[in-house]
């Protein structure tokens, strides 16, 4: 009986860090979306705030990443100095690293959380299920603290450049506006 109630305490304790895992989890995650949400509305234009909320509304991540990247190299940025140019190189290497995230992300949020092992290994599995090619592919991946903090981490790290290309994104939109008038001119103006 007190071992039956021990291994209760453990999968209890175990249960509780995977939920403090995906909490803490989806509000970082939001706020990576959010910020991206922000630059996609810069860069439509916050003038013209009723299209760049319609847009954020109806685009998946994956989307309005894609989105964002062509309004980009069709602007002003892409023309501009090397610092420019740097900028866009590692708006495109992070964006990249979103997209993945978000894939994470999916297996995160849609996942079931299992207790089956937690006797044997002290931790909960997330338990993911995917279908295609006529197969069932369940992938596990182990929740431990370490895990999950080494996830949280990286995730902190994402969100923190994504502020920073955002951050400099807002100088350069206002920079160009002031000294241009607009953004983005027509290929012929080039």
């Amino acid at each position: 009986m007190i071992l039956d109630q021990e291994t209760e305490n453990s999968k209890q304790r175990a249960f509780d860090e995977v939920i403090s895992f995906v909490g803490s989890y989806v509000v970082i995650f939001q706020a990576i979306e959010n910020t991206l949400d922000h630059m996609l509305r810069l860069v439509i234009g916050l003038n013209q705030y009723h299209i760049g909320n319609s847009v954020v509304s109806f685009l998946r991540n994956r989307d309005k990443i894609e989105v964002l990247h062509v309004i980009l190299r069709q602007s002003r940025l892409e023309k501009a100095g090397e610092e420019h140019r740097t900028w866009l190189e590692r708006f495109e290497s992070v964006m990249r690293r979103v997209r993945k995230e978000g894939e994470r992300r999916n297996r995160v949020v849609h996942s079931y959380f299992s207790d089956d092992f937690t006797r044997l290994t002290g931790h909960i599995d997330s338990v993911t299920m995917r279908a295609g090619n006529g197969r069932l592919k369940i992938e596990y991946q182990k929740l431990d603290q370490e895990t999950c903090s080494a996830i949280l981490s990286d995730l902190a790290v994402l969100a923190q450049e994504m502020k920073q290309l955002h951050t400099q994104l807002i100088h350069w939109v206002e920079l160009v506006q002031r000294q241009e008038g607009v953004l983005y001119r027509d290929d012929q103006e080039s």
